[in-house]
Formats: C-alpha cells, structure tokens, sequence
C-alpha cells in the first residue's frame, strides 16, 4: 500500500502552449507527497461519499502488510479520505500525477464512474479504474496512475 503524490515527472519549465520559450519561475520545485504506510494509517480514514462512516464498515491499519484494510457488509461505495497533506492549495502538483496501489479480496468489482474524486474550490472531477465494462481483478495488487 503506498500512495503517492508524484510531482518528479515536471518538465523543467511549461508555457500553457502560448511559447516555446520559457524559463522556470521563482519558488517552484519538486516536492512528492507520500503515504507508505509504515507506521499507521498517517491519517487517511474510510467513509461514504457524503464523509459518514457506517458501523458495518471495518476499517484498520496492517502493520504485517503496511497497507491500509477496508471491509464493507453494505453495498454503499466506501472511499478513502486523505490526509491534511494532501489538501490545500496543491498548486505544484499542476500537470502531475497520482498513483496509488489496490488490491480487491473478494467479489466482482466494475469500475464505477467516481472511483478517485478531486475536489476543492468548488470544482470537482472524478475518474474510473478502468473500462466500465471490465471487472477489477481480485487478489492482484495493481497500481493505477491518474
């Protein structure tokens, strides 16, 4: 289970498309935020959409495993919520990516259309894990990048 923030990818400097010529502004660098886990859940927490955590959802760290463990009776999709770290103005992640590892146990899993929600400022996107029409494999850890 390890999460991260990748901001190394960035190209030493961007122009929108507007030039070619360009150079890199004052103040910006490379900074990753990462969460693997090692310790505890480093604040991460499961709930539903609407942030509110059902009794019949188990949610704990593994320290065997260094990963987190989510476990749901209820069919309601359940999220995990990240940490003050990750929030805030993330203006340096611009252009970058996030990746993070999964692994289903049981059951058949579809990609749903809000898998991995972004949202802030009153703006919000959301992406799939994959085709809609595929089935998320169990027992396999994947790592998906966005």
């Amino acid at each position: 289970g390890r999460l991260t923030y990748n901001t190394e990818e960035c190209m030493p400097c961007f122009c929108n498309g507007h030039s070619s010529v360009c150079s890199s502004a004052e103040g910006f660098s490379v900074y990753n935020i990462t969460s693997t886990f090692e310790n505890g859940p480093e604040g991460w927490k499961a709930a539903t959409a609407q942030g509110v955590n059902p009794s019949q959802v188990q949610f704990r760290w593994s320290p065997t495993h260094k990963d987190l463990e989510v476990i749901s009776k209820e069919i309601l999709p359940v999220y995990l919520f990240a940490p003050a770290s990750y929030l805030g103005n993330q203006a340096l992640s611009y252009g970058q990516t996030l990746s993070f590892s999964l692994r289903l146990d049981r059951g058949v899993r579809r990609p749903s259309t809000s898998d991995v929600i972004l949202e802030g400022a009153g703006l919000r996107v959301a992406a799939s894990l994959g085709d809609l029409r595929t089935v998320v494999s169990c027992g396999k850890k994947i790592t998906y990048t966005f």
